[in-house]
C-alpha cells in the first residue's frame, strides 16, 4: 500500500506540471484556454476544410507534435523511485539440524569393512535429502560393538550437525575353505590350505584324522607316498571380539590310478614279514611274474600270504584273472621276496615284482607243460591280465622316472633267470606259448612304452 500512495503521487506531479506548461503556451499567445476552445473548429471540421498542402500558414506551421522540436528548454523527466524502495525477497532461510532427528538404524553385522547403514533424517514433517540437505561421515564403524556413529552434518539450506550410535553385532567367524582332490603319485606331496575368514585376525589350527595325510600349524598338508583314500582335516577358529569360534571341515582326497579301466585296490599285507621288515627298495626296474597255478582269485592268494609265518613268498601286486583287477599289497618302495636271486645278485633287492593270475581251468603238469580244459576262457584270463599289467607298469614306468625300453628295466621272472639275478623259472613266457596267445616280452615293453602317455 506504501508503494502504491508513491506511485500515485508521481504521477499526480507530472500531471500537474504538464497543466502548468499548457497555461504558459496560452498566455504567450495572448488567449485563455477558454478562447483557444472557443475560436478552434472542431476537430472534424478541420481535417474536411483545411489541407496543409493548400493553406500556407498550416504548412509553415506543421503539425503540432512537432512544436517543441528545437526547444532549448531542459528536458523536463519525472519522478523517478528510489531503488532502496524496490520491494526484495528474503534470501533461503537456513535451518537448524539441532531440530531435526535421525530415524532408528537397524544393527549390522560384522563382515570386515566399513558398515553404512542407510538411515532417514526428518525436519518436521520433511524427509532430508542425502547430498541435498545434508552429508554423511561414519566413525568407528568397522568393528563389532554400539559405538559405531554416523554424524549428520547440514548444508544447502541446512546448518549444524547431529549424530546418533548404531550397533554392529559379532558373527560366526565363516571359513571359506573348499575339498581338496590331488593325483596319486608314489611320493610324498604337500600343499598349503588358505582359508578365507570374516575376521582376518582370528588365530587358526589344523587337525587330521590321519597319519597319512598330515596338517601343520600353518596349513601345510602333506600326504604320505602311495595314498589313495580320503582324508579328513579340521580347522578352528578362535573367538575374536567381532566374531565366535568356528569349524570347518573338509576332505582331502587322493584317487586310484585306474588300470585297464579299473582302478588300483590298496590291500596290503601288514602280517607279511616283508612288510614288517620295510626293507628300503631303491627301484631300478620292474618284473613281471605269472602263478603258474591254477588260481584266477588275487584275494585268495592275498589271504594265504598275509600271515606271520609265510615267509617264503611276497609280492608288490597281484592281477586278478577273472576281473582284471590290480591289488596293490606292499608299497612300491619296500623289498618283497618274489624272484629270490641268483649267481649275479639277488633281484628283490632291485626290482618291483608283480605277479599274474591264471585261469582255473590250467593244470600244470610241470614248467613247461598245461593241460586246459577250457582254453577259450584260459586265454581270455591271460588277456585280461596281460592287459592291466600293461597298464600298471606303464605308471609306474612313469611315477619312478623309468624307461621300459632300456635294457634290463622291464622283465619277466624269465629273463630275470637268465640274467643271474633271480630263481629258475619260466614265467610269464611258459604260459602265453602253451595258450597260443603270442605275447612276447618285447611286445610286452612296447606296450608300456606307448601306454606311459596316459599317465604323465
Amino acid at each position: 500500500m506504501k508503494i502504491n500512495c508513491r506511485r500515485a503521487m508521481a504521477w499526480l506531479l507530472v500531471l500537474l506540471f504538464s497543466i502548468g506548461m499548457i497555461a504558459e503556451v496560452f498566455a504567450e499567445e495572448g488567449q485563455s484556454p477558454e478562447q483557444m476552445q472557443e475560436e478552434s473548429p472542431e476537430e472534424d471540421t478541420l481535417s474536411e476544410t483545411a489541407d496543409p498542402a493548400e493553406d500556407p500558414q498550416i504548412a509553415e506551421e506543421g503539425p503540432d507534435e512537432d512544436l517543441t522540436e528545437g526547444s532549448t528548454d531542459e528536458p523536463i523527466e519525472g519522478p523517478t523511485e528510489d531503488p532502496t524502495d524496490e520491494p526484495t525477497e528474503d534470501p533461503d532461510p537456513v535451518y537448524d539440524l539441532k531440530d531435526a532427528e535421525i530415524g532408528p538404524i537397524e544393527a549390522l553385522k560384522y563382515n570386515g569393512t566399513e558398515r553404512r547403514p542407510t538411515i532417514t533424517v526428518m525436519y518436521g514433517d520433511r524427509t532430508l535429502i542425502e547430498g541435498v540437505d545434508y552429508e554423511l561421515i561414519y566413525e568407528n564403524n568397522i568393528n563389532a560393538g554400539k559405538k559405531a556413529r554416523v554424524r549428520v552434518t547440514g548444508i544447502g539450506q541446512y546448518s549444524g550437525s547431529i549424530s546418533k550410535y548404531f550397533k554392529i553385532k559379532r558373527v560366526y567367524n565363516k571359513i571359506t575353505l573348499s575339498n581338496v582332490t590331488r593325483p596319486y603319485t608314489v611320493r610324498k606331496q604337500s600343499f598349503y590350505l588358505r582359508p578365507q575368514l570374516i575376521d582376518t585376525a582370528a588365530k587358526l589350527t589344523y587337525t587330521s584324522n590321519t597319519t597319512k595325510v598330515k596338517v601343520n600349524s600353518k596349513g601345510k598338508v602333506t600326504i604320505a607316498k602311495e595314498f589313495i583314500g580320503t582324508a579328513k582335516i579340521t580347522v578352528t577358529c578362535e573367538e575374536t571380539r567381532n566374531a565366535a569360534t568356528t569349524t570347518k571341515t573338509i576332505k582331502v582326497t587322493v584317487k586310484a590310478p585306474v588300470l585297464a579301466g579299473k582302478a588300483l585296490i590298496q590291500k596290503y599285507m601288514t602280517k607279511n614279514p616283508k612288510y614288517k621288515a620295510k626293507i628300503p627298495l631303491e627301484v631300478k626296474g620292474l618284473m613281471l611274474h605269472s602263478v603258474n597255478c591254477p588260481q584266477p582269485s588275487a584275494l585268495v592268494f592275498i589271504k594265504n600270504w598275509n600271515d606271520p609265518g609265510y615267509t617264503s613268498a611276497s609280492i608288490h601286486a597281484f592281477i586278478d584273472a577273472n576281473t582284471g583287477e590290480v591289488y596293490q599289497t606292499l608299497p612300491w618302495t619296500i623289498q618283497a621276496n618274489h624272484c629270490w636271486k641268483g649267481p649275479k645278485g639277488c633281484g628283490n633287492e632291485m626290482y618291483i615284482g608283480v605277479e599274474m593270475c591264471e585261469s582255473s581251468y590250467i593244470e600244470w603238469v610241470r614248467w613247461n607243460k598245461i593241460k586246459c580244459s577250457n582254453k577259450k576262457k584260459a586265454r581270455a584270463a591271460v588277456k585280461r591280465t596281460y592287459k592291466s599289467a600293461v597298464d600298471l607298469f606303464a605308471m609306474l614306468c612313469v611315477q619312478f622316472d623309468l624307461d621300459p625300453m632300456k635294457k634290463g628295466v622291464i622283465i619277466s621272472h624269465n629273463e630275470g633267470n637268465l640274467m643271474g639275478i633271480a630263481s629258475d623259472h619260466g614265467d610269464p613266457e611258459n604260459i602265453w606259448k602253451l595258450l597260443g596267445v603270442n605275447y612276447t616280452m618285447d611286445g610286452f615293453r612296447k606296450a608300456v612304452k606307448k601306454a606311459m602317455q596316459k599317465y604323465k
